[in-house]
């Protein structure tokens, strides 16, 4: 009997209160030697007793898994208010990092498999939700996705990349399961939540890795705060800087029809998002295509609703002075516009004649998601790229 006990003990999940922390389900210990060599590792996943949510207060102790302290965010540029630095993985401005989950997938080199993380991390008053895994220690990689889609909307690149970089996934505001304020959706707002959450959690000039919208806020961070990214890859922005700095009505008629479709297909059900997406994008997964009706569905009603505001600020930010300040190399990806690409060729070089040490990687075939249309080639580039001094 007690034979029997030990092992439940050792192979089972209990029940463990920590201190300040919401009930969690966790391993008591790992298995004996003797039975590790002949089992494959199960990876469990840690959940929030109830729901699964996060807990209506935030977790006072934080993961074993720290990074360092919090600094306080001047906001420079930005328009953040100031604030107190807080404890370990806490915040800026009051912002408190809070443990949600874990749950694993395997890279795609090797077959390791990943732990994700997943937080809240608090930047001002809003819960910025995250995962982040890969090595502790190891250089540090920023995901900041395009309207519409969420941190999952990352993977398998990001799987592949946590096999040797600390990736972070990072929900945007009105996206996924971050918070969604009414209004504030402008690139300033999305550069003043990225630097919270880098400083949060201590990120040492990271590689921000960014799509669409999420290219744009990791370009104007690069230029706003050369100090704080060490390398940009940008897939696929809008390019602004070839834009003129006052819109006009040709492209908020295109904003305001974009605002409309994405309103749209909000109501649409997840089987139709799927058998929408899949037309419009033949070569996207199926697991790209269930992970993007996802996000659509997660995401807030107020993002579409603040689209015309973000690019009446956009127009105004003066690009081309701006983007002499960007100091860190960068690395612009790109397919082609007859395939749904939003940069060309001629773009392309516009921003080189900006960013002059900017590297150009043009994806035959590839559209606006050059990372689920040609991942093999997306994912060479990006490599090429960490590998250069």
């Amino acid at each position: 009997m007690a034979a029997r006990c030990r092992r439940r003990a050792a192979g089972r999940w209990v029940r463990a209160r920590a201190v300040g922390c919401p009930r969690t389900a966790r391993r008591a210990r790992p298995p004996t030697p003797a039975r590790a060599g002949s089992r494959r590792p199960r990876v469990r996943r840690w959940v929030v007793a109830g729901s699964g949510r996060l807990p209506s207060s935030p977790a006072t102790r934080v993961p074993s898994r720290c990074h360092g302290r919090a600094r306080s965010d001047d906001g420079a540029g930005l328009g953040a208010p100031p604030g107190p630095a807080a404890g370990c993985c806490g915040t800026v401005t009051a912002c408190r990092v809070s443990h949600l989950g874990l749950s694993s997938r395997p890279t795609g080199g090797g077959g390791a498999v990943v732990a994700w993380q997943r937080r809240v991390t608090r930047v001002g008053q809003l819960g910025l939700h995250l995962a982040r895994g890969g090595p502790a220690g190891a250089p540090a990689i920023v995901a900041l996705h395009g309207i519409g889609d969420d941190g999952e909307c990352w993977r398998p690149v990001a799987d592949d990349l946590a096999g040797d970089h600390d990736v972070v996934l990072l929900d945007a505001r009105g996206h996924g399961r971050s918070d969604g304020p009414v209004a504030g959706y402008t690139t300033s707002d999305h550069v003043a939540d990225v630097v919270g959450v880098v400083r949060a959690l201590g990120l040492q000039r990271p590689l921000l890795l960014g799509h669409s919208m999420g290219a744009v806020t990791a370009l104007a961070l690069a230029a706003l705060h050369p100090g704080l990214p060490g390398r940009i890859a940008l897939e696929d922005p809008p390019p602004w800087w070839s834009r003129p700095s006052t819109p006009n009505e040709v492209e908020l008629a295109r904003t305001r029809s974009l605002q409309a479709t994405i309103l749209a297909l909000k109501r649409r059900t997840h089987g139709e998002l799927l058998e929408i997406q899949r037309e419009a994008a033949p070569r996207w997964s199926d697991t790209a295509l269930r992970r993007w009706a996802d996000s659509t569905q997660r995401l807030s009603a107020h993002v579409p609703l603040g689209l015309e505001e973000q690019h009446r600020t956009n127009s105004g930010l003066q690009w081309p002075a701006l983007l002499t300040h960007v100091r860190c190399p960068a690395l612009l990806l790109h397919g082609d516009t007859d395939r749904g690409g939003a940069l060309d060729a001629a773009a392309a070089r516009a921003l080189r004649g900006h960013v002059p040490h900017v590297e150009v990687a043009h994806l035959p075939g590839a559209g606006h998601t050059p990372r689920h249309e040609d991942p093999r080639g997306y994912l060479a580039a990006v490599r090429r790229f960490l590998a250069t001094t």
